[in-house]
């Protein structure tokens, strides 16, 4: 804990880190409450609202199908974050659970393991993530464990 105090207090000291942990943080904040605050229903299309400018109305203005560009990102912060922090809390699961059974088993269970991880490491990540999208049918679940 001190050493989180104290990583806060170094980047408070300046103010470009203050600033941008400023933003973090209501960019986290949009995301957390976003379906309790959004202006407008991002999916509905208006058709007379079509690539409005910003305006008091729509803040960010509309796309070319008259969404509200603004509704349409606090949702996108919102499912973002949820994807993030899912695969995140997936991927800290797995890799603690095969570092349990490798150090407990140790011998050739380790060294498989050790091997298997080694391969996984000298792939692209983002081609091995496209593709495993691209052959998985797209879901909010599919995404989360391409993420892990």
């Amino acid at each position: 804990m001190t050493s989180v105090l104290a990583t806060l207090a170094a980047i408070l000291r300046r103010p470009s880190g203050a600033a941008g942990l400023a933003i973090v943080v209501l960019h986290v904040l949009i995301a957390i409450v976003a379906p309790l605050i959004v202006p407008h229903d991002p999916a509905l299309q208006d058709s007379s609202s079509i690539l409005q400018p910003p305006s008091t109305l729509h803040l960010f203005g509309t796309d070319r199908l008259g969404r509200d560009v603004f509704s349409r990102f606090m949702y996108g912060a919102h499912i973002v974050l949820l994807l993030s922090l899912a695969g995140t809390v997936l991927g800290m699961l797995a890799g603690t659970l095969l570092g349990l059974v490798s150090g407990y088993r140790g011998g050739l269970t380790d060294t498989v393991l050790m091997r298997l991880t080694d391969i996984g490491l000298s792939l692209p990540t983002i081609l091995i993530a496209v593709v495993l999208v691209a052959v998985s049918e797209p879901s909010f679940r599919n995404v989360i464990l391409v993420i892990a």
